[in-house]
């Protein structure tokens, strides 16, 4: 809990920070351990960001940017 940034590796991210990893959910247990104070980042290729919003379930947590070699996205 004493962490400033969390960076995950993703599968797919949309604009409202949405994620598709694995399906484990462990990403999502550690984002809740954390708390809402670091900065969740996806590392994504271009390819894998979509301009459609991806399906969550009610578990799933959502990060504060996604980071792509061409851009960063910072999600409100």
């Amino acid at each position: 809990r004493e962490v400033n940034v969390i960076i995950t590796p993703g599968l797919g991210g949309d604009a409202r920070g949405a994620r598709l990893g694995q399906g484990g959910g462990c990403y999502d247990r550690a984002f809740k351990l954390a708390g809402i104070t670091p900065w969740r980042v996806m590392l994504l290729h271009d390819q894998e960001f979509s301009s459609i919003d991806l399906f969550e379930d009610v578990h799933d947590e959502r990060v504060h940017a996604i980071s792509m070699s061409t851009r960063l996205i910072r999600i409100p």
